[in-house]
């Protein structure tokens, strides 16, 4: 039996994987806002880490299963989140310069 080709290709499937990749990624780097201050530092660097858990799981069950294009994003998505998790380190130690908050980063 033949398997289908699983390169990146412009189908909808791709698109909407890429997609769902760029949400997930945007929610979680692009869209930090002062609410997500309310959790602290510490609160920050958990919820960043248990979110980089579930994306390490899903690179993994998604890399077993053949999908090589979902488990890339998955895997992006953990790189992604990891400026993230050290801000909240560095928050929740009390390293971090200033009263700025992660919003600014991107200025």
């Amino acid at each position: 039996m033949k398997q289908p080709d699983t390169g990146p290709s412009f189908s909808f499937t791709n698109i909407l994987y890429y997609f769902g990749g760029l949400v997930a990624i945007g929610a979680m780097t692009l869209f930090m806002n002062l609410g997500w201050e309310e959790f602290g530092g510490w609160g920050i660097l958990f919820i960043s880490i248990g979110y980089a858990a579930i994306g390490l799981v899903l690179t993994g069950r998604f890399q077993r299963a053949g999908h090589a294009i979902p488990a890339g994003i998955c895997a992006t998505f953990v790189v992604a989140i990891a400026p993230l998790a050290i801000y909240g380190f560095q928050q929740g130690m009390g390293w971090w310069p200033d009263d700025t908050s992660y919003h600014e980063y991107h200025e």
